[in-house]
C-alpha cells in the first residue's frame, strides 16, 4: 500500500513537470526582481564548480553579493543540481526552472505523506499530498524561481523529524531536525517565524511531561546550539543584507496592506486552498474545530495561526510568504474527512476533494479569465505584470508585451560583446527608464548576459541605483533633492553603455521619482555630448524610445 501512495505522488510530480514545461513554453514572460538574483547566483555557482572552483562557491556560498535578497542555500544546491545533469551551457531557462523545482515539489509531497502518515494514518498523507499539489499558490511557484516553495519543503521535514524525536526525547532525531532547522534559516531567514509553533509546542510539552522535563532540556540544547551558532556565522558573514531586511520587514509598506491582509478568508484562501476546493475545504476545516479534540490538531492548527498572526505583525508582506503553513491545512482537512462516520458521505467527499482539485489545478493552469485573475490579485490591475506575478506566481501562460524589445536589446547587446566592440563586466551597462515596469525589463537581459557570459550583474538600473546611493529609503518615500544629490555623470563614465528612455514632457517630482533620475541623467549626457555617442535606439510596446549611448572612453574596452 505505501509503494502504491508513493507511485501515485511521483506520478503526480511528472504531470506537474510535463505541464509546467508546457505552459513555460508557451509564455513569453520576463522574469523580474528577486527571482533573477537568484538564477544568477545559481548559474554563478554552476560556473565556479564547472571551473572546478570550489573554494570561489563556498566563498561565495558563504558571502552572499550585494544584490542577493536572502542566503544563498537553495541557488547553491540548485547550481550543484545544474552542474550535476551537464547541461550548463545548453539547458534552457524555463526548463531549468521546471526540473529544480520538480525536486522540490518531490521533496515537499514526501515531506506532507511522511509527516501526516506519522501523526495520523497513511490515507490521511497520501489525500493531503494530493490536495497540497493542487493548491494554486504551489503549483503557480512551481513556475518561479523563488525562495518560498523550497522553505515550504523543508518546514515540512522539521516537523517530520520533531515528530520522530517524540517531542525531543530522542536525541539522534532532535539533532536531525535542528540541522533542518538551519537549511530552513539559509533557505529564508523568515524561517524563524515559522519555527515559534514548534518552541510553543515544545514549551508546553516540558510543562505537562516534567518526567522527561531533564531529557527535553538538554535535547534542547542539541537543537537550538548548532542551527543558531552556524546562522549566526552565515548572518555575521551578511550581517548588513540581513539588518536591512530586518529592518524593511518592519518599517517598510512595499504593499499596502491591513492587520487582517494574511486572514482574509477570501481571496487569498482562495490563492491557497484554490476556488473549487475551498468550500469544501472550509466546512471539514471547521469540522475539525468543532468535533477533534487530538492534542495533535491543536500542534497542527497552532502551526497554521501562530505564524500567519506573526507575519500579519510585519509591515511588507505578501501572500506567498505564508506559503510555508499552507499544507498543515490541508492535512487537517485530510484528518477532518477521514474523521466522519459514515462511509458513503466520507467516499462522496474524497471523491470530491481529489476531482476537484485535480479540476482546478487544469483549469487554472490552461486558462484563466481577467476578472478571476483581479479576483486573486486583490484587486490589483491583472495588466500589471509586477504586481501579478508577486501575488499569485505564475498561474497559466503569459504573454509579456515587452518580451520583443528585451529580445532585440538583449541580441544587440551579444552582438556588441562578441564583435569585441564592448567588454562585458560587472555593471557595465546603466538603464534608465521613466517608470518602475520599464526598468523590470532590463532584469530579463541581466539574466541572460549572466548566463552567457557568466559575469554577475553586467545591467544595472537607476532604482537599485537609487536604494544604494539612498539607503534606508523606499521607493514611495524618496524626494527630489535626494535624487538631484547623486552625481550621476560619475556613474554613467563607469559604464561601457547607457541605454535610457527618451523622454519628454513634464511630470511630478515628488511622485515619479524614475522619470526625475532619468531627466537628470540624460541632462548629464546631453552635456557631455563628447564623451557619449548616440548609437543606437529600441521601440517599447507602447512606442517609447530607448537610446542606446556609448561611453567613448570604454570603447572596445
Amino acid at each position: 500500500m505505501k509503494r502504491y501512495n508513493l507511485f501515485i505522488i511521483f506520478l503526480i510530480v511528472i504531470i506537474h513537470l510535463f505541464l509546467n514545461v508546457w505552459i513555460l513554453n508557451k509564455s513569453d514572460i520576463i522574469r523580474i526582481g528577486d527571482e533573477t538574483h537568484y538564477l544568477q547566483n545559481s548559474f554563478e555557482f554552476a560556473h565556479l564548480l564547472n571551473i572546478q572552483d570550489v573554494h570561489g562557491a563556498f566563498v561565495r556560498f558563504s558571502n552572499p553579493a550585494s544584490n542577493a535578497s536572502h542566503q544563498n542555500l537553495f541557488p547553491f544546491l540548485s547550481g550543484t543540481f545544474l552542474y550535476a545533469i551537464n547541461f550548463f551551457h545548453t539547458i534552457n531557462i524555463h526548463m531549468y526552472i521546471c526540473l529544480s523545482n520538480s525536486l522540490v515539489l518531490l521533496v515537499l509531497l514526501l515531506g506532507v505523506y511522511f509527516f501526516a502518515s506519522l501523526v495520523f494514518n497513511s490515507r490521511v498523507g497520501l489525500l493531503a499530498a494530493i490536495l497540497v499539489s493542487c493548491s494554486p499558490i504551489i503549483f503557480s511557484y512551481e513556475r518561479m524561481f523563488m525562495l518560498d516553495l523550497p522553505l515550504t519543503a523543508m518546514y515540512l521535514w522539521v516537523w517530520f523529524a520533531y515528530s520522530k524525536s517524540h517531542y525531543f526525547k530522542k536525541a539522534h532525531w532532535t539533532f536531525v531536525a535542528g540541522m533542518l532547522t538551519l537549511a530552513c534559516f539559509l533557505i529564508k531567514e523568515v524561517a524563524g517565524i515559522f519555527m515559534l509553533p514548534l518552541l510553543c509546542v515544545h514549551v508546553c510539552v516540558i510543562i505537562l511531561d516534567p518526567m522527561h522535563k531533564k531529557l527535553r532540556v538538554r535535547n534542547t540544547v542539541l537543537f537550538y546550539f548548532p542551527w543558531i551558532v552556524l546562522a549566526g556565522i552565515f548572518i555575521y558573514c551578511s550581517k548588513d543584507i540581513f539588518l536591512h531586511l530586518l529592518w524593511a520587514a518592519m518599517t517598510e509598506e512595499w504593499v499596502s496592506r491591513s492587520f487582517f491582509y494574511y486572514m482574509q478568508w477570501c481571496p487569498f484562501f482562495t490563492l491557497y486552498l484554490g476556488p473549487l476546493l475551498m468550500c469544501i475545504s472550509t466546512g471539514l476545516l471547521i469540522y475539525s474545530v468543532y468535533h477533534s479534540r487530538k492534542k495533535i490538531n491543536v500542534m497542527l492548527w497552532g502551526a497554521f495561526v501562530i505564524p500567519v498572526v506573526a507575519l500579519a505583525l510585519l509591515k511588507n508582506g505578501l501572500p506567498r510568504y505564508a506559503m510555508p503553513v499552507i499544507p498543515f491545512l490541508f492535512i487537517i482537512t485530510a484528518e477532518a474527512l477521514f474523521n466522519i462516520t459514515r462511509k458513503k458521505m466520507r467516499r462522496v467527499l474524497y471523491c470530491l476533494l481529489v476531482g476537484l482539485g485535480l479540476a482546478q489545478f487544469f483549469l487554472l493552469s490552461l486558462s484563466i479569465p481577467d476578472h478571476v485573475l483581479a479576483y486573486l490579485c486583490n484587486g490589483h490591475d491583472p495588466k500589471d505584470k509586477h504586481a501579478v506575478l508577486l501575488h499569485h506566481g505564475l498561474l497559466s501562460a503569459k504573454k509579456d508585451p515587452e518580451m520583443a524589445c528585451a529580445v532585440e536589446v538583449n541580441n544587440y547587446l551579444k552582438r556588441e560583446i562578441d564583435t569585441g566592440k564592448m567588454q562585458l563586466s560587472h555593471r557595465g551597462i546603466l538603464v534608465s527608464t521613466n517608470d518602475h515596469e520599464a526598468q523590470l525589463m532590463f532584469d530579463w537581459i541581466n539574466l541572460q548576459l549572466c548566463k552567457e557570459y557568466h559575469v554577475v550583474s553586467p545591467v544595472y538600473r537607476t532604482g537599485a541605483l537609487l536604494m544604494e546611493a539612498i539607503p534606508g529609503m523606499p521607493h514611495a518615500k524618496m524626494a527630489s533633492q535626494n535624487a538631484a544629490s547623486i552625481d550621476w555623470l560619475s556613474y554613467a563614465r563607469t559604464s561601457h553603455l547607457i541605454i535610457i528612455e527618451d523622454a519628454t514632457g513634464t511630470f511630478d517630482r515628488q511622485r515619479n521619482i524614475f522619470a526625475y533620475s532619468n531627466m537628470l541623467l540624460k541632462n548629464s549626457l546631453l552635456e557631455n555630448e563628447k564623451l557619449f555617442k548616440r548609437k543606437h535606439s529600441f521601440s517599447l510596446s507602447d512606442k517609447r524610445k530607448l537610446i542606446v549611448y556609448e561611453n567613448s572612453a570604454k570603447k572596445g574596452m
